[in-house]
């Protein structure tokens, strides 16, 4: 993280991503935990507050709609290779030797 300027809208962990073409967004996966910064949070708070981020839905994923509106809110999705989802012995050797656990 120290790489990182706290000062930015950051929403960094696994991304992933859903749809194609014009309908394609990516998000973070929500499983393998995630950071944002006070400034992201603040952006997505004030957001929530003017009922523009709501969910669908209350079976909505919620880890796909907090990247649909942080993607609405300008905020990229940055993908950090030491987040993951699964327990490293889920991960395929190779992978886990690229990445780490």
């Amino acid at each position: 993280l120290i790489s990182y300027d706290p000062n930015d809208a950051l929403y960094l962990g696994e991304r992933y991503g859903y749809g194609h073409g014009k309908h394609f967004y990516d998000y973070l996966t929500t499983g393998s935990g995630m950071v944002l910064s006070w400034t992201a949070l603040t952006r997505l708070g004030r957001c929530i507050k003017r009922q523009e981020c709501q969910c669908p839905a209350d079976d909505s994923p919620d880890d796909m709609a907090v990247g649909r509106w942080f993607r609405s809110l300008g905020v990229p999705a940055l993908h950090e290779a030491g987040f993951h989802q699964r327990r490293p012995g889920d991960y395929h050797p190779d992978a886990l030797a690229v990445d780490g656990p």
